[in-house]
């Protein structure tokens, strides 16, 4: 079986990444690779859905960071993992850069200094997180944000 590959779509909100996404999935799938398309950063796994239940509650703070890791996580084992396995094309909306972009914004607008991206190198090396085969970077100028 052929192994599947996990390419990665970041950038800001507005910027065109699900739309490139589901155009790729579109193609992809007209010429029968099988595919998928996930959304990180608060997705449908049990903890991004009581994540999403908590931050309705509460204003943002660090520990948001690491309910998105968590999440991000159990996304990986559940569905992207298992997916690449079976030889599936991956297109993930966001991963683990928008983490560790929200998480340095965050401690620097709070006037701390914590990094996250050992704890998510760590992540990755022990195969909890998977590694991007590809990440693209979606740019876009303020006009059309």
């Amino acid at each position: 079986m052929k192994k599947g590959r996990l390419i990665v779509l970041e950038g800001m909100s507005g910027v065109g990444k699900t739309t490139l996404a589901r155009n790729w999935v579109k193609t992809l799938t007209d010429r029968e690779v099988p595919v998928i398309y996930l959304h990180g950063a608060l997705s449908d796994t049990p903890v991004g859905r009581r994540f999403k239940e908590e931050v309705r509650s509460w204003k943002l703070e660090l520990t948001s960071t690491y309910y998105y890791l968590a999440d991000l996580v159990q996304l990986t084992q559940s569905q992207i993992q298992p997916m690449l396995k079976r030889g599936y094309v991956v297109i993930q909306d966001r991963y683990v850069d928008s983490i560790i972009s929200f998480h340095r914004a965050l401690t620097k607008m709070n006037g701390i200094i914590e990094d996250i991206k050992p704890v998510v190198d760590l992540y990755t090396e022990v195969g909890l997180l998977a590694r991007p085969e590809a990440t693209i970077w979606c740019y876009a100028s303020n006009k059309v944000i």
